[in-house]
């Protein structure tokens, strides 16, 4: 956890000595909007990167006198998106509405998004009608893409949903494959980026009325059932994508291969969150 954490912090300041060396403010206050959950990009993870960027920034620039300050939100009961998106929404538009006016007009407001997709598509709204930057290091959703919609949204994660779309979509290009399965596992784990390509492949592939994708949703934690899972999306189609966390993907292929899926008759694909888990 420590070199996520340091990670985030060297992305973060590197941002905000962007910001520094751009605007002409004296003064950039940084409203941090965080989850409470067990996710790497919460504030109990990156609380302290981002007042350590921050300590940073403004020892870098103290000639200048310019000086970055962080206002923190922080609800340890909210400790789902759902609650997230509940809570964060009335106190920041209440904050800024009311500490935009007793600040100098050259004071600058930035951001800084809780990783939850649907927070941060509402705060990026709000964002794009005051004019302000917003940044999070989640909001992994395709539809954050739209530049039209979110213009003022910089997004620091090291991978987008989009970018597990394109690889699909550039194999289905490549094999012309029509017809495909995809797996999804819906578990709960305090590292699920794994079921975003689950949110995000089925409305890619609707625009190609040429595929057909059949979507099979299971719970791989409570039921570990791989066979019978394997067993049904065969029935569906010989290329099977598998969407589920590192730590089960190698015994997934373990069943597969043991069920003769091996053969070159079958194609399993998928996008392992943690790629060292399966070197053994």
């Amino acid at each position: 956890m420590e070199k996520r954490k340091y990670c985030y912090c060297s992305r973060i300041f590197l941002i905000f000595m962007i910001l520094a060396s751009c605007v002409n403010s004296r003064r950039v206050i940084l409203l941090s909007v965080q989850s409470w959950t067990s996710l790497p990009s919460s504030l109990n993870y990156v609380g302290a990167p981002i007042d350590l960027a921050v300590m940073t920034v403004n020892e870098r620039y103290m000639d200048d006198n310019m000086v970055f300050s962080v206002v923190d939100w922080q609800r340890n009961q909210s400790r789902t998106c759902g609650d997230v998106q509940n809570d964060v929404l009335p106190f920041v538009t209440e904050y800024y509405t009311a500490q935009r006016w007793k600040q100098s007009a050259d004071d600058v407001f930035v951001l800084l998004a809780t990783a939850c997709s649907e927070a941060v598509g509402y705060l990026a709204d709000l964002a794009r009608e005051w004019n302000i930057l917003v940044m999070t290091a989640g909001g992994t959703d395709a539809a954050l893409e739209n530049k039209r919609r979110f213009p003022t949204l910089l997004r620091l994660a090291p991978f987008q949903q989009q970018d597990l779309t394109d690889v699909v979509m550039s194999l289905l290009q490549q094999y012309n494959w029509t017809n495909l399965a995809l797996i999804c596992d819906d578990s709960a784990t305090e590292f699920n980026t794994f079921f975003l390509i689950c949110r995000a492949l089925p409305d890619v592939i609707k625009k190609r009325h040429s595929v057909v994708l059949t979507h099979l949703h299971y719970d791989f934690k409570a039921n570990p059932d791989y066979e019978r899972y394997l067993t049904e999306a065969a029935t569906y189609s010989r290329v099977l994508l598998i969407s589920t966390h590192g730590s089960r993907l190698r015994n997934i292929l373990v069943v597969a291969s043991k069920m003769g899926m091996a053969n070159g008759e079958r194609l399993l694909v998928s996008f392992p969150s943690h790629p060292r888990l399966l070197e053994s």
